[in-house]
């Protein structure tokens, strides 16, 4: 029996930090100057076909860019795109990344805002031993 296709949402994010902010001291309004600084992607766990015919994959997607989402006065985060990819479409987009750039490359699996200095932490000492 043929393996059966699962999918996944694939996440682009921008972040963004409020250099005004650096000096800034908490009274007034916080000076503005944002500086565009990269962004991370990000994939959700395996969905089955099921789950993506019942409907209902805008309304996931948002809520994984929700919880991956952040806004303050010294930076953001913020969804640029996302895409509905089978597991099959990702491993092959991953593999002409690391032939185009000559490494691997990292996608986060968001589990809450919280988590996510957790995975950069991981993530930066896998690049470091790498």
């Amino acid at each position: 029996m043929a393996k059966a296709t699962t999918f996944l949402i694939f996440i682009t994010m921008q972040y963004k930090e409020n250099y005004g902010a650096h000096a800034w001291e908490g009274e007034g309004e916080c000076p503005q100057y944002w500086k565009f600084k990269g962004g991370s992607d990000y994939v959700s766990r395996s969905l089955t076909l099921e789950e993506v015919q019942d409907g209902g994959i805008e309304e996931f997607a948002q809520s994984v860019i929700d919880s991956i989402s952040y806004k303050d006065d010294h930076s953001e985060e913020y969804c640029i795109d996302w895409e509905l990819r089978t597991e099959e479409e990702h491993k092959a987009a991953l593999s002409d990344l690391k032939k185009e750039y000559g490494k691997d490359y990292t996608c986060f699996t968001p589990k809450s805002a919280s988590d996510r200095a957790d995975q950069l932490e991981k993530w930066e000492e896998e690049r470091k031993a790498s």
